[in-house]
């Protein structure tokens, strides 16, 4: 691995401390408002002042951040702890407008269409329900496209189960037929522990009378469960689950919504990797956002950040980025092995406005603690109820406001200090493309973090550890005594409750 620098170790890095003496928010500056392609960004409330956006800038050039976002796109083993490349970019490339490997590209295009064939003939089959098996990135990302495109659900009804908790899976099957029935089964290596657990219940519950296909790499293993190997789709070891959705994982969506709708989803994802790519650091969406993160964590020592979407079909919008974010950065060890000196990805957590006003925000107004606040919006609706799409967009305005400025009370009970920091994210409307656009923001977002924190992002092994110790807990369940005694004690405690 190259040796690059944190961008803690930069020398615009301690002019910015030097300039960090006041943590009122900076008066309004109409610079701070940014727009960038199809996206208005509202810097003017997150606490920098132009100057300090600026030394963060000049801070990332230090790190070389455009020569390792180069890097990705052209395939370096950025994920070298598995000596993988890193090249989810790839699945949303063009024929006529390859920015990343043209191997990755060929391989990704062909199977999407063979996914968009297999699509098409589920659409125009009797199948009237689609359950999607998997965990993690396996689940989470396609569900929250799914989701995200329901004005645009077209095809079957999508169900999506991910716990092994067999509530999951029980209650989602009750009301099913399985005659009409596809069940999607997503595992790379089809030995995912709850999601083989969940399929194997699935394949008892349909006695032969349901339709099955895989997302998986695992052939073999895929046909002795009983899937033919046409109907098995693939994705690569340079995908990372958490990327995954606009690969063959994402092929519960594209049933749902139909292979023209889900190409522009594509689409747009495809203009923010360019985006990413090309423009500079000063104007670079994804990077701005990252800068900001580095900001709240690493100068103002918030460790949390509140993800707001104000679109109710985003709902699983601030889950998604939590496992996409702190999977990624959740690292104390930087690219060259040795215990970092700072911190690193914040705990990010959120819920749709407006119930979370109604939840949480007493907190962020109030709160004994800073939370930094990330809002987005899109100015128009999917749905032809003008008034109160009006109504949700001028809660959010509110909410940024009233965080910025606070208000003098008649009490201490009624009193807001205000100087709450926030984000607000603006486009014109959640079109599959701007969609797609979003997502991808997020996610390079999340790469540009990792690139300035000079951490490996791209591996998960505090996932894989508790993977082994479930196995091992498994294959001695009734032999416990190698166990340490917390284990043991409630191993017994189980069996007498059981």
């Amino acid at each position: 691995m190259a040796n690059f620098i944190a961008v803690t170790d930069t020398k615009s890095w301690q002019k910015l401390n030097s300039s960090n003496k006041d943590e009122r928010l900076p008066a309004f500056d109409a610079a701070m408002v940014k727009t960038i392609n199809s996206w208005c960004v509202d810097f003017s409330r997150s606490g920098l002042s132009l100057e300090q956006l600026q030394l963060l800038s000049e801070a990332a050039k230090e790190c070389d951040l455009k020569k390792q976002i180069a890097a990705a796109f052209n395939g370096a083993t950025i994920n070298f702890t598995e000596n993988r490349a890193v090249l989810h970019m790839s699945l949303r490339d063009q024929k006529t407008d390859c920015i990343t490997t043209i191997e990755t590209q060929a391989l990704a295009f062909a199977e999407l269409k063979r996914c968009k064939d297999f699509s098409e003939k589920i659409r125009t089959s009797k199948i009237t329900d689609v359950v999607n098996i998997g965990i993690g990135g396996s689940d989470l990302g396609a569900k929250l496209l799914n989701e995200s495109l329901r004005p645009y659900h077209t095809g079957p009804n999508i169900h999506y189960v991910s716990n092994v908790d067999p509530a999951h899976l029980n209650e989602t099957l009750k009301n099913l037929n399985p005659k009409t029935t596809l069940i999607i089964v997503v595992s790379k290596t089809f030995t995912t522990q709850e999601t083989m657990a969940n399929a194997l219940l699935a394949k008892d519950w349909s006695k032969g009378e349901a339709q099955f296909c895989a997302v998986t790499t695992a052939l073999e293993k895929a046909k002795d469960f009983g899937i033919d190997g046409n109907e098995c789709f693939g994705f690569w070891d340079w995908v990372g689950g958490r990327y995954s959705m606009w690969s063959a994982v994402g092929l519960s969506v594209m049933i749902s919504v139909g292979a023209p709708v889900f190409q522009e989803v594509l689409d747009g994802a495809h203009s923010m990797d360019k985006h990413f790519l090309n423009a500079p650091i000063e104007e670079n969406l994804p990077v701005l956002l990252a800068l900001w993160d580095i900001w709240n964590v690493n100068v103002r020592g918030h460790r949390n950040m509140a993800i707001l979407p104000y679109e109710q079909n985003l709902e699983s919008f601030a889950r998604w980025f939590q496992q996409l974010a702190m999977e990624s950065n959740g690292k104390r060890v930087n690219r060259n092995g040795q215990e970092v000196s700072y911190a690193t990805c914040p705990v990010y957590w959120g819920e749709v406005g407006t119930n979370g006003q109604h939840a949480f925000y007493q907190l962020l107004h109030q709160g004994t603690s800073i939370t930094p606040c990330e809002f987005i919006g899109f100015a128009k609706s999917n749905y032809k109820n003008p008034k109160e799409h009006q109504l949700l967009l001028a809660n959010m305005l509110a909410q940024a406001k009233a965080f910025a400025e606070g208000a003098k009370g008649v009490d201490a009970y009624r009193d807001f200090k205000g100087q709450r920091p926030s984000v607000t994210l603006l486009s014109d409307q959640a079109t599959p493309a701007r969609l797609g656009e979003l997502f991808a923001l997020y996610e390079h977002r999340v790469m540009a973090q990792g690139f300035l924190w000079n951490i490996p992002s791209f591996d998960q092994w505090g996932v894989e550890l508790g993977k082994k110790l479930a196995a091992s807990i498994l294959t001695n369940w009734d032999e416990p005594n190698s166990f340490d005694g917390a284990t043991k004690t409630l191993l017994s405690m189980i069996r007498k409750f059981s």
